[in-house]
């Protein structure tokens, strides 16, 4: 993907919320549309008060080794709310010098706070094999906090004025460990009208997957979706939400965008 510094900077959809105090934590789970082992160890703790997603599911390494991976989604929040500091001084240092936070309170972004780790079930995971984390900056940013166990290439120049910035990689997860990546979410512009504000979030997907699709050495299986009431609540669950779960990933809400 080329993306010139514009991109990063100009106009989206124009529609944002603050997204005001917390919902209830209570969960009803979605579809469950594989039959393979449940991740139960990963499904196990208490979500946050904040929490509108939690997504679980099974990898089983090519070693043989077994982790449960979960993701917790975070509600949105506007970008000069004051409780989305952390999340705007990591995006804006991911992004050092492509987005400031004038950028993220100027443009339709919901900064949302996603949490991914795992737990051993049996084997030792092989220390050369991370997994991709969804959602992929599509139609917004990311930015791994740093000290944890996600991260980001830095940006790719293929050309002269022709890159892609670091806040456009995608993330991956290294499974012995857990980390938090800060997104700033938008939708397809030629959709926005149509989604509600406070809602980005819903229309785009989190979970796992293996890094290479052509060489698949991770198999995940059981991959479940449970939306929190407060979640639903923020249009989780809408008619383009769907759980996937493959061979090779795990993905629950919607296609980036629309």
């Amino acid at each position: 993907m080329h993306v010139s510094k514009a991109l990063i900077v100009s106009a989206i959809p124009a529609v944002l919320l603050l997204i005001a105090g917390c919902g209830s934590s209570t969960a009803a789970p979605t579809s469950h549309p594989s039959s393979s082992p449940s991740s139960s160890h990963a499904a196990a703790d208490p979500l946050p008060d904040d929490a509108v997603l939690l997504v679980t599911v099974r990898g089983t390494a090519d070693n043989g080794a077994v982790r449960d991976f979960r993701a917790v989604v975070h509600a949105p929040l506007a970008a000069d709310a004051a409780a989305a500091s952390t999340a705007v001084s990591t995006l804006t240092t991911v992004c050092s010098g492509e987005v400031d936070a004038s950028v993220l309170a100027s443009q339709p972004y919901e900064l949302v706070q996603v949490d991914y780790s795992s737990t051993a079930v049996s084997g030792d995971w092989p220390d050369d094999l991370p997994v991709a984390v969804f959602p992929y900056p599509s139609y917004g940013l990311a930015a791994a906090a740093p000290g944890g166990g996600v991260a980001q290439a830095a940006a790719v120049s293929t050309e002269p004025g022709d890159y892609v910035p670091h806040c456009l990689q995608n993330v991956s997860l290294s499974p012995a460990t857990a980390g938090t990546v800060y997104y700033a979410l938008a939708v397809d512009p030629n959709h926005s009208s149509e989604i509600p504000a406070g809602q980005f979030w819903a229309y785009n997907s989190y979970g796992f997957s293996t890094i290479d699709a052509e060489d698949v050495r991770v198999e995940f299986g059981g991959c479940e979706g449970t939306l929190t009431e407060l979640g639903t609540s923020l249009g989780g669950g809408h008619n383009g939400w769907a759980v996937k779960g493959t061979n090779g990933a795990c993905s629950v809400g919607s296609t980036p965008g629309y």
